[in-house]
């Protein structure tokens, strides 16, 4: 069980190899070109790659990415401009064809979740960057998620706001027993704010180092 992760050629990215948990925050690291957005999308399954990706014995690389049943929040968001904050959440159970019914009692649920029931009815040109950063959460985990990839996806906004979606992504991430790999520039408030179980650092499209959390608090306890 676990994520493992072999890219042989992948844009940038050549000989990269990982084993990663199962489950909990796991940060990307690197300067800009390393390969770090590249890495999201090969697992995401959107860039040509020669690569295995194997979460819990499912072959992801196998599948196209609309049944990867991966959540994927860009740096810019990739909010619809033109749809509510409801329409932009509803989107992906909408595009799976579920019932009209179904699809607001699961909107409605994670906007809760989210503390973004009141925004449903605005339109995201009228929220704060943080409230767009959740509703871009919002509409990654709506669809059953089994991995969440964040892009930088908290790297532009407020100390305050950032360190609160850290957590909240954290909490989330537990609950629903999944990975999250998450690419930021800020890894000491991600390790101060999130379960952060495994840091990988990437440079010139190869992989420098990975730090597994897990089994250095293992050999600490010992």
């Amino acid at each position: 069980m676990g994520l493992h992760i072999r890219i042989r050629r992948a844009g940038i990215l050549r000989d990269i190899s990982l084993d990663l948990p199962s489950c909990g925050v796991i940060l990307v690291l690197g300067p800009n070109g390393a390969g770090k957005t590249t890495l999201l999308k090969t697992i995401a399954g959107v860039v040509k790659a020669d690569a295995e990706i194997i979460l819990n014995s499912t072959p992801l690389h196998k599948l196209p990415p609309s049944k990867r049943m991966i959540g994927y929040v860009p740096q810019n968001l990739a909010l619809f401009r033109h749809m509510s904050v409801y329409d932009n959440i509803a989107y992906g159970l909408r595009a799976r064809r579920l019932p009209e019914n179904l699809v607001e009692e699961r909107v409605r649920e994670i906007a809760a979740r989210l503390g973004i029931q009141h925004l449903l009815a605005r339109m995201p040109w009228q929220l704060s960057g943080g409230e767009q950063q959740r509703v871009a959460l919002a509409r990654a985990l709506v669809l059953d998620t089994k991995l969440l990839l964040l892009d930088e996806a908290f790297d532009h906004i407020d100390e305050e706001t950032r360190s609160e979606l850290m957590r909240l992504v954290s909490s989330e991430a537990e609950q629903r027993k999944i990975p999250v790999i998450m690419v930021t520039h800020h890894p000491s408030e991600a390790r101060k704010h999130m379960n952060v179980k495994a840091i990988v650092k990437l440079r010139d499209g190869r992989l420098v180092s990975v730090e597994n959390l897990v089994e250095a608090a293992a050999l600490v306890r010992v």
